[in-house]
């Protein structure tokens, strides 16, 4: 298992908005887009090319006038590889299973309600304004 820095981002973008999972390894970070709708359980999913660190604390404009990204969770990501694909764990947030299918990716979002909320969310137009769904973790002040 690797622990790795990570952030989920939503991508405004004039394209289409979707959301990024950010994963700090090495110099660079990789990038996994995950793009509705959500289908059941499972989203599309498909690398991008390596991006710069600073996307893991980053929210404002994308260059190339590719929109605007907006943090919706940052943390310590825990991922394995097993038979068929890999599983990326997110505290607080949730499980994404990353399965081949065919020649593409998809990503099973059943251990992770939060980002099916998220993912419900997102307009299937380009993005006015960020998404904040009222299931975002928060701590609990309850003793």
């Amino acid at each position: 298992m690797h622990r790795r820095p990570g952030a989920l981002l939503q991508h405004c973008d004039p394209r289409g908005p979707h959301i990024d999972l950010i994963i700090a390894v090495g110099v660079r970070c990789a990038a996994l887009s995950l793009l509705p709708p959500l289908r059941g359980d499972r989203v599309v999913a498909r690398w991008l090319a390596p991006h710069r660190r600073r996307y893991l604390a980053y929210a404002g404009p994308v260059g190339g006038g590719r929109g605007r990204v907006e943090g919706l969770w940052r943390g310590q990501v825990r991922w394995w590889r097993r038979p068929g694909g890999q599983v990326f764990d997110l505290p607080g947030c949730g499980r994404i299973d990353l399965v081949r299918c065919g020649p593409g990716l998809l990503a099973d979002l059943r251990a992770a309600s939060i980002l099916r909320a998220w993912m419900r969310a997102i307009p299937s137009s380009p993005c006015r304004r960020p998404i904040r769904p009222a299931a975002t973790p928060r701590p609990s002040n309850r003793r």
